[in-house]
């Protein structure tokens, strides 16, 4: 005769193996095979380039999520947007997601808001003029100039003009012309120049170059951004270096594609600058 002790501990065991298989169905439903529905657009990240009338964006995916399944499948979230040049504050915006289908079906996602549409707005204009400008912004680009040859010396001088070796050192670097570029065209931001005289040393042998630092995407935001600055060769003629005739070249450079308008010369920073 089996004992109550052991229909108990039968019992016990039983509904033990029941709770079990009962965690794991759920567990099962909730991880593997209940149907998730996620809102691909609901956090999308817009990042606008250019000003008001000739804008671009990107789209980016700001979803995250600690479920490694569903991060898994936010890493492979894109998107395509149309319009995507010339972009005015007011224009429609049309978002299309892609994602990895196979992979939604595959873990029992529901895709909900593939498509959206977004109204542009916030995008700075262009400016017309340097005079519409702050005198302190104009003095950040200028710094900002100085800055990055302060960080760029190795660059300068590995210009065959100069021909210097790891000895060489810039003794002296001074803002001799400074102006504003506003393109003619879409294709190019509206941006600053800032023309630098530079005296350069190695063992006792100086050479003077001409070097141009411009600062883009200049606009009624009043951004600098460092990132995007970049230096170019001057290659003035002897003439031009003779009589400092600064305008002419920058003229002959850039002339057929920015409107030119010369700013003054506010760093007091540019006596001198002794290498570090």
């Amino acid at each position: 005769m089996i004992s109550k002790e052991t229909i108990k501990s039968k019992a016990i065991y039983l509904v033990s193996l029941l709770l079990m298989c009962v965690g794991l169905i759920l567990v099962a439903y909730f991880f593997f095979l209940r149907t998730i529905e996620l809102d691909v657009t609901k956090n999308i990240r817009l990042y606008y380039s250019g000003e008001n009338g000739r804008a671009s964006v990107e789209a980016k995916s700001g979803e995250e999520d600690l479920n490694q399944r569903i991060q898994e499948f936010y890493d492979t979230l894109t998107y395509t947007i149309e319009p995507n040049e010339a972009l005015s504050n007011g224009d429609v915006l049309h978002i299309q997601s892609h994602y990895d289908e196979a992979l939604a079906q595959q873990y029992h996602f529901q895709i909900a808001n593939p498509d959206k549409e977004v109204i542009v707005e916030g995008l700075p204009n262009r400016i017309d003029s340097i005079q519409e400008m702050n005198r302190s912004f104009l003095l950040k680009v200028q710094e900002s100039m100085d800055s990055y040859l302060g960080s760029h010396k190795k660059e300068v001088l590995s210009y065959d003009a100069l021909n210097f070796e790891s000895n060489g050192s810039i003794v002296e670097q001074k803002l001799v012309y400074f102006a504003f570029l506003k393109s003619n065209s879409i294709d190019n931001s509206d941006k600053f120049i800032g023309l630098f005289q530079i005296k350069a040393n190695e063992d006792g042998e100086e050479k003077t170059i001409y070097y141009m630092v411009l600062v883009p995407d200049i606009n009624e935001s009043e951004q600098i951004l460092a990132r995007n600055i970049y230096g170019e060769k001057a290659y003035m003629s002897e003439t031009e270096q003779a009589s400092a005739d600064y305008g002419s070249y920058i003229e002959r450079a850039y002339g057929s594609q920015y409107t030119i308008e010369e700013g003054s010369v506010h760093m007091e920073l540019n006596s001198e600058r002794m290498s570090q």
